[in-house]
């Protein structure tokens, strides 16, 4: 193979340590390559980044294989490879840039690698094919819109020690069904799971916060809160018709100013004891209607249908 022909590059200097970033695929070149491998090494220095767009929107691109040496792919690298369906991540990637995989609608399966770190804004957005997420436990940061519009994501394992669901995070992953947050979420940003298929979901027992939405027009029938959780905003099961159940230590049920046991549907409001920060929405049971009061026992407050 031809690497010029093939390939440019572009050298770098991080911190002292001398590589080369891929930064263009020349498909015009040779239309007939569909398969790529990526060298490891360019004029004997190492290639340690794919650049920015170096691949996108290269429509006959079906497969690639990335050399370890690499720790970033930058933002849009493969953005729009319509066709691509197998990528090949080496051990030493760290950063998944922003868009990087984005509209990349026939990927069906990636294998994170072990020493991950970050996956960026709507890194693996509108990845329609995308069946499963296994995260490693070496991520610290998944960012906003990573997998928004997965339509045929149904199983995520998300990593140990993560600390936050980042807003729009799974929010359109219409087949994602149930997840299970390990222990150390605190936060889950706004709209996370919206328009998701999520039937069930158990929290972290650190959980925090929970933001606007975040589980707006799904269908969970049952929600048990942890006694940790201090904040959660407004539309949280807006539009969650299939919601039945919901049991927390903290929760007292708020209509017109008063705490009530008696408050019709369409005027839930909750409000968590000793947590100043939670605004009271009139939207955030809205459209929940199967939820009623059944009472409390001992420190634990129901609603059932």
């Amino acid at each position: 193979m031809d690497i010029d022909k093939l390939f440019e590059f572009q050298e770098c200097d991080n911190d002292g340590y001398i590589g080369y970033i891929l930064s263009n695929f020349k498909s015009e070149n040779d239309p007939s390559v569909t398969e790529v491998v990526i060298p490891p090494e360019y004029k004997g220095k190492p290639v340690i980044s794919i650049g920015h767009n170096a691949f996108s929107w290269t429509d006959d691109l079906r497969a690639v294989k990335i050399p370890d040496g690499v720790t970033k792919i930058e933002s849009c690298a493969f953005e729009y490879c319509e066709n691509l369906e197998t990528v090949i991540l080496p051990d030493s990637l760290k950063v998944i840039g922003d868009n990087a995989f984005c509209g990349c609608a026939v990927l069906d399966n990636i294998t994170f690698p072990k020493e991950l770190e970050k996956i960026e804004e709507d890194a693996f957005c509108s990845c329609e094919r995308l069946s499963s997420v296994i995260l490693p436990d070496s991520l610290k940061r998944l960012e906003k819109y990573a997998f928004f519009g997965c339509l045929e994501l149904t199983s995520v394992v998300l990593s140990e020690g993560l600390t936050e669901i980042s807003e729009n995070v799974f929010d359109g992953c219409g087949d994602l069904g149930t997840i299970v947050l390990p222990d150390s979420i605190r936060n889950i940003g706004k709209f996370a799971f919206s328009e998701s298929d999520l039937t069930s979901i158990k929290f972290s027992p650190q959980l925090e916060s929970i933001g606007e939405g975040a589980f707006f027009d799904c269908y969970l029938s049952s929600v048990t809160f942890p006694p940790t959780l201090k904040k959660s905003d407004g539309r949280l099961f807006q539009a969650a018709g299939s919601l039945k159940k919901l049991i927390s230590e903290t929760v007292l049920l708020y209509w017109k100013g008063e705490f009530s046991t008696t408050a019709p549907s369409w005027e839930r409001k909750i409000l968590c004891r000793g947590l100043h920060a939670l605004p009271i929405y009139h939207s955030l049971f809205s459209l929940v209607m199967t939820l009623t009061w059944i009472g409390h026992c001992g420190k634990t407050f129901l609603f059932s249908q």
